[in-house]
């Protein structure tokens, strides 16, 4: 099963904005839990959106298969957002409050 885990400030989708440092820490906590915790299940492939701005993913030690593209501009988002959406057979959203 392939599921988009989906974090809006981590995903790419304020590349072309600055990103409020206290939302990306918090954003990025919850991001990590859930792939974490999916990751303990068995026939998971995560498909993952994120900021070019932040720590690659190798960087962190996930147990989980996944596909993660790096989003580099505002204008990539929406096709890439779009594509995953189309790939994944379930979705995981974790949005902000406002």
């Amino acid at each position: 099963m392939k599921v988009f885990v989906f974090e809006y400030i981590t995903s790419g989708a304020l590349c072309d904005e600055q990103l409020p440092p206290s939302l990306a820490r918090e954003g990025e906590n919850m991001f990590l839990a859930i792939v974490n915790d999916l990751a303990q299940l068995t026939d998971i492939d995560l498909l993952l959106l994120r900021d070019h701005r932040l720590d690659d993913l190798n960087s962190f030690d996930l147990h989980a298969n996944y596909h993660c593209q790096t989003i580099h501009s505002a204008n990539e988002f929406e096709p890439y957002y779009t594509a995953t959406l189309e790939r994944a057979d379930a979705v995981f959203i974790i949005a902000p409050e406002t």
